[in-house]
């Protein structure tokens, strides 16, 4: 780098002259600016474009998994028929619920991405079944020990593995293969 003030040639990771001591500028190439006002404004865009497709879609969700509730209301008798009805609730959950929740998030990111949506891509995750409900379990399991070590592993394992029906559900990722 040569200074402007005395001709000096410096090497190029100088801020300083050698000859004079002038202090170069150092040009930084800077972070594209994104507001965040444009960052909802997007999320507003795209939900309108979509809006009676996932309106449907999340009505169908909150009915399918209204039905686990069904099987916890007779769980205050107690008893084995209790017992019976809150494994039920629970192979529910995480055989049908949890799945077609990601399904609606394989949704979503279509929906975000703005590709053609169908109320039927919500029941996709069904080509990707077993990777669902495996990544479901897993995801559980491992949050549900960082809360038993002390809650805040736990929230930090639930805010870290938060995207993972996106990367079980999304095709371009490469996860489908099978589909």
């Amino acid at each position: 780098m040569q200074c402007k003030i005395c001709g000096q040639d410096n090497p190029p990771e100088a801020h300083f002259c050698a000859n004079c001591g002038n202090l170069f500028v150092v040009t930084v190439e800077p972070f594209p600016v994104v507001a965040v006002g444009s960052s909802y404004g997007n999320g507003w865009r795209q939900l309108w474009k979509h809006f009676l497709v996932l309106l449907l879609i999340g009505i169908i969700f909150v009915l399918i998994s209204s039905v686990s509730s069904v099987f916890s209301i007779g769980q205050g008798t107690g008893g084995a028929g209790a017992a019976v009805l809150g494994i039920l609730s629970w192979a529910y959950s995480i055989l049908l619920t949890y799945p077609i929740g990601y399904g609606v998030s394989f949704a979503y990111l279509k929906a975000a991405r703005d590709d053609p949506l169908e109320v039927k891509d919500m029941f996709e995750v069904f080509h990707n079944y077993w990777n669902a409900v495996l990544a479901n379990l897993l995801v559980g399991v491992i949050v549900v020990i960082g809360f038993v070590l002390l809650i805040v592993p736990g929230i930090i394992f639930a805010c870290k593995l938060a995207f993972t029906p996106y990367l079980v559900v999304d095709p371009k990722n490469g996860s489908n293969r099978g589909s």
